[in-house]
């Protein structure tokens, strides 16, 4: 057993910001879906309890950013943060108190077609 615990900074990192919008919102960030999940967002940043329903279940790449085409990360960011199915595995042998994963789908930039080796079940 370490002494030790981890900290990251992966969403303090540019490198971990992934362009992803959820399903239901357009690729410019003004319409009032995207503006529902800016609020997600807020709330999340302010360590409000997140309802599972404001949660979108896919999210798709955004063509400007072309993430789907970049080796996955285990753990990247949109705002929200997001973790691969095999540290969702980690996490989930652990306790975890009020925190929840919810699958989420990624997509290209089609909205049809899943990303591969997102690790989403």
């Amino acid at each position: 057993m370490s002494k030790h615990v981890w900290m990251a900074n992966y969403h303090r990192n540019p490198i971990a910001e992934r362009g992803y919008s959820p399903i239901g919102t357009d690729d410019r960030g003004d319409g009032p879906e995207n503006v529902a999940y800016v609020e997600t967002i807020r709330a999340y940043n302010r360590l409000e309890p997140i309802n599972v329903d404001a949660l979108p279940p896919a999210q798709f790449a955004l063509r400007t950013f072309a993430d789907h085409r970049k080796p996955k990360r285990h753990v990247f960011s949109n705002g929200l943060t997001f973790v691969s199915s095999e540290v969702a595995d980690v996490l989930r042998a652990h306790d975890l108190g009020a925190t929840r994963l919810v699958p989420v789908e990624l997509l290209h930039p089609d909205r049809k077609t899943r990303v591969e080796g997102t690790g989403s079940t």
